[in-house]
């Protein structure tokens, strides 16, 4: 039993390793993609940590709770980094995800403003604070709608998918 168990991990980890290389020659095949791709997940993840960074600091000056930005912040910002390697790896349905997320952060800025717009001319960092959030949520989507509409990350995103179907 002990054996055969061996036996399928070993074989598991060469399916791994056959994958690993033949996806990592696909993506130097493909090495104008992928830079394009790093270029600009990199910009959104840049983005979004200066606006998160904005708005850590209006939670600092008190205008926001801030345990409620930080939890808030760290997982986009960590969100922001595994979208960011999963797409670099030619996982197209993350684009689309992350699509779906900026319509969702959009959206929730125009309810915010909705809500709290009236106090906007009392405090201008509140302001600033939703206009950070607002441009963090515009990047992400505009990164995503180029990534969904580009026919070589697809292309690209297809022959992984293939290779990942063939080898496993």
């Amino acid at each position: 039993m002990n054996e055969e168990k061996k036996m399928r991990q070993e074989q598991k980890k060469m399916r791994r390793e056959q994958l690993n290389a033949a996806s990592q020659k696909v993506l130097e095949a493909h090495g104008e993609v992928v830079a394009r791709v790093q270029q600009m997940t990199s910009a959104w993840i840049v983005v979004r940590c200066a606006c998160t960074i904005v708005l850590l600091a209006i939670g600092v000056l008190g205008y926001l709770n801030l345990s409620a930005i930080v939890a808030n912040l760290v997982v986009s910002i960590a969100a922001a980094f595994v979208f960011a390697w999963l797409l670099r790896r030619g996982l197209r349905i993350f684009a689309w995800l992350g699509l779906v997320g900026g319509v969702y952060g959009m959206l929730n800025f125009l309810l915010s403003l909705a809500d709290i717009g009236p106090y906007l001319a009392a405090a201008p960092l509140l302001a600033l604070g939703l206009g950070a959030m607002m441009l963090d949520a515009l990047t992400q989507f505009v990164v995503m709608v180029l990534l969904v509409r580009n026919a070589d990350y697809k292309a690209l995103a297809a022959e992984l998918n293939h290779l990942r179907d063939t080898i496993r």
